[in-house]
């Protein structure tokens, strides 16, 4: 597998060189071939590169692509996923907040996909050790998918979860105790955890 990843990625230097070549530094094939470098260097464990390249492609996507084009928000996720890779919870946290910005804006504020971005976001906000932050992110999250998806649906009880850690965490052991048996399969569910 190893070598496989070796092969691709001196396969997708030689395509960015030729791309830059032709098209010069800024141009949406350029932004490709570096997106495909960054997800070969992160399959490589290789994050600080991957992150370099990753910036690379979202800053020509930037300049050429609107905030809202998938595209754009596809790299935007996969740089946000690199600094969580990386540690780097805080700017994760930043291309978390414009994540859920975008999709706030895209699909309203009682979509799905604002609920997935408000638990990106929530994660984030956890690792960087603001469980405060965290809390009321998760609860938005929760009460859509509740809403939308009913309460039993395997996201609902996903985001139980993840508020139960968070409250044990907090050290409110009670409460951590409550959402955590929330979350568990009822009525003969199967867990999909």
């Amino acid at each position: 597998m190893h070598n496989n990843l070796g092969n691709a990625e001196s396969f997708f230097q030689r395509s960015l060189k030729m791309r830059e070549k032709l098209h010069g530094h800024n141009h949406l094939d350029v932004a490709q071939s570096l997106h495909n470098l960054a997800a070969t260097m992160s399959d490589l464990k290789n994050f600080e590169q991957a992150a370099e390249c990753m910036m690379g492609a979202l800053e020509i996507r930037r300049s050429h692509l609107h905030k809202h084009d998938p595209v754009y928000v596809n790299s935007l996720r996969h740089m946000g996923m690199l600094y969580k890779k990386m540690n780097d919870h805080a700017n994760a946290c930043d291309n978390y907040k414009e994540l859920l910005s975008i999709a706030e804006e895209t699909t309203g504020v009682g979509s799905v996909t604002t609920a997935a971005a408000l638990v990106n976001l929530a994660v984030s906000e956890c690792q960087n050790k603001n469980l405060t932050s965290a809390l009321p992110l998760y609860e938005q999250a929760l009460d859509i998918y509740r809403d939308t998806l009913g309460p039993n649906a395997p996201e609902t009880k996903q985001t139980l979860r993840n508020i139960a850690v968070l409250l044990y965490q907090k050290g409110d052991l009670t409460e951590a105790a409550a959402y955590y048996k929330r979350s568990m399969p009822t009525n003969g569910e199967t867990p999909r955890w």
